[in-house]
């Protein structure tokens, strides 16, 4: 891929990427040896041995004991509020408190909330800050000014692919667009043109280093509030 004439160029060669996970595709972006953990760090199992699936709020912490200083840029309506945007983390921290026995959601049993929950408040423990922006293609090229963005996408938007059913045994999936459910996806945006956004897609099936137009990644990044997952981190290193 040539260098964009506009945004941030990270050098990753062309070609579809390996099986890894968001976190470690930003080893080569941000050139940090010390993040070699996967998502399954934080793919969280529940009580009676189901998968929960990875807690972007732990990931997010995550990022903050390596030193990383992530700031999430969420579009959530669920489990934040719009009217926090001038509270300060402290009392995001609270208000997180206050508000989790009113969020129900419709794949999601208290198990699966809690964890969400909790991994927002060890964020902000932590040192992490949020913002309540508007997720714009314009916005994102700010952030891109800094260096490479670490997004959550509608999967199923995103990829045009089907709904899915888990197997029994929970380890793989079969395409169902009757019965099955969609999910949220994470992927790192490098860089951008006047028309496309540059990101690396960690996905086994769909994934690889890819152009996407500003319309889809903005959309997809916003219909990710399904599943309550709408956001960005940017990085200061």
């Amino acid at each position: 891929m040539n260098k964009p004439k506009n945004g941030y160029y990270n050098g990753l060669s062309s070609g579809r990427a390996p099986f890894c996970d968001a976190v470690n595709c930003l080893v080569p972006l941000h050139r940090f040896s010390t993040i070699v953990r996967s998502f399954l760090l934080y793919n969280h199992i529940s009580k009676a041995g189901e998968p929960l699936g990875t807690s972007l709020g732990h990931i997010a912490a995550y990022f903050v004991k390596k030193g990383l200083h992530p700031t999430l840029h969420t579009a959530d309506m669920e489990i934040f509020d719009r009217t926090w945007v001038n509270k300060s983390m402290a009392k995001i921290l609270e208000l997180l408190r206050e508000r989790r026995p009113f969020v129900r959601h419709h794949k999601y049993d208290d198990e699966a909330m809690d964890t969400i929950f909790d991994g927002y408040s060890l964020f902000l423990k932590a040192g992490g800050s949020i913002t309540f922006p508007q997720i714009t293609r314009e916005y994102l090229k700010k952030l891109l000014a800094k260096g490479p963005i670490f997004a959550v996408v509608h999967y199923n938007y995103f990829h045009s692919a089907p709904k899915f059913v888990l197997t029994d045994e929970k380890t793989d999936a079969t395409a169902d667009a009757i019965h099955g459910v969609t999910s949220s996806h994470a992927i790192v945006v490098h860089g951008y043109d006047t028309t496309h956004f540059f990101v690396t897609d960690p996905d086994v099936i769909y994934g690889g280093k890819k152009e996407v137009t500003h319309e889809h990644l903005v959309s997809s990044i916003l219909l990710a509030d399904t599943e309550m997952d709408s956001l960005v981190l940017s990085f200061q290193p």
